[in-house]
């Protein structure tokens, strides 16, 4: 599922230049079969088929909302500092909130194209630095169970952008699977 939106992105980056005509008439019918082809199969091919192809989930199962709550109350402290876990209580309370629900489409417009702004992805990665320290103060204090729920929580942060159809936010998701990969071994 991924990966088709992938290529399907790959192909509006190559037909945004040129507004989706070849520079050349050499290979334009190969280049227009092709586009038929991915079309026929239902895959989008024009940015806004992109943003209509990436469907919002039902409100009730939708983790966006929790996950924008959470980083509105996010403080800007360096989250290497003792003190950012401290501070980021709340946050973290709806982290955790947020990580008991199945899906997320974060509010983007895709239908921008190279336009299209991706806020939430910063405030992922610090919030998975802070599901990490929470993963870690608590198996220092003796309470695996709620250690395990962090690493869980910081493994569901990253799977919020599993279906994001854009590179970037697949980076992102990398990095916050290595944090929560990172906060289990240093509880262990």
């Amino acid at each position: 599922c991924l990966v088709p939106a992938m290529m399907a992105a790959l192909l509006l980056a190559l037909t945004s230049c040129g507004e989706g005509k070849p520079s050349s008439n050499t290979g334009a019918n190969s280049f227009s079969n092709k586009l038929a082809a991915i079309t026929q199969a239902g895959q989008p091919v024009t940015a806004k088929e992109l943003n209509d192809w990436y469907a919002a989930p039902p409100d009730a199962s939708n983790a966006a909302a929790l996950y924008a709550q959470a980083f509105t109350v996010l403080t800007k402290d360096d989250p290497k500092t003792p003190a950012f876990l401290g501070r980021n209580q709340k946050a973290l309370q709806l982290l955790l909130q947020a990580a008991e629900r199945k899906s997320c489409r974060y509010p983007v417009d895709l239908s921008a194209g190279f336009s299209a702004t991706l806020p939430h992805l910063g405030n992922i990665k610090r919030c998975a630095s802070l599901l990490e320290a929470e993963a870690v103060a608590q198996a220092g204090r003796g309470r695996t169970d709620q250690a395990s729920k962090a690493v869980l929580a910081g493994l569901r942060l990253a799977r919020s952008l599993e279906n994001e159809p854009v590179l970037i936010s697949q980076l992102v998701r990398f990095v916050a699977e290595r944090s929560a990969l990172s906060g289990l071994e240093q509880a262990l």
